[in-house]
């Protein structure tokens, strides 16, 4: 029986993502986060099954810990049905994450009630031979323009979204 080649068993799928947020802020009972992600498989073969999880969280005392246990575990319910990635194409996906206002973790600062949204971002997939798992949070705020830093969103006034919205990568990236 012939023996496959080593390179041939190194041979995997890998995808990368680009976020974008496009509006962010909050609206009668929620804050909101308007997003398009472009998934890309820069890996050899395709990546199969692909399940995509995006959560909006609020920064706060426990949010590493939330983060850590949304990326350990299996993605049960996907935000898009799972699909197939060929390698080297790529999928353009928009969408709205949102997270109830009532469970939001607030900050006060000089009187205002302020929160700062984090997206995670969770890909799981497989692969002939393997399975593999993309996963990123980022924390957006509203773009003061160059070299300011981004704003948090205010929770005790007016429901309001914003359309000059940045991201920053925030947690040490998940791949396997």
């Amino acid at each position: 029986m012939p023996v496959a080649p080593a390179a041939e068993a190194s041979k995997r799928a890998s995808i990368a993502f680009e976020l974008t947020p496009k509006r962010a802020g909050t609206n009668l009972l929620s804050a909101a986060v308007e997003y398009q992600i472009v998934l890309r498989n820069t890996g050899d073969v395709a990546a199969t099954g692909v399940r995509l999880d995006i959560r909006l969280l609020s920064a706060g005392a426990q949010q590493d810990a939330v983060i850590e246990a949304l990326f350990a575990a299996p993605i049960a319910q996907p935000i898009t049905t799972p699909f197939e990635l060929p390698a080297g194409v790529a999928v353009e996906l928009g969408g709205m994450a949102m997270h109830p206002k009532a469970t939001l973790e607030v900050m006060e600062v000089g009187g205002k009630a302020l929160f700062v949204p984090v997206l995670t971002v969770n890909a799981q997939y497989d692969w002939a031979g393997g399975s593999g798992q993309t996963a990123c949070s980022y924390v957006i705020g509203v773009d003061r323009g160059a070299g300011g830093k981004l704003a948090p969103f205010r929770i005790d006034s007016a429901a309001r979204m914003y359309d000059t919205v940045s991201a920053i990568e925030y947690a040490v990236p998940a791949a396997r």
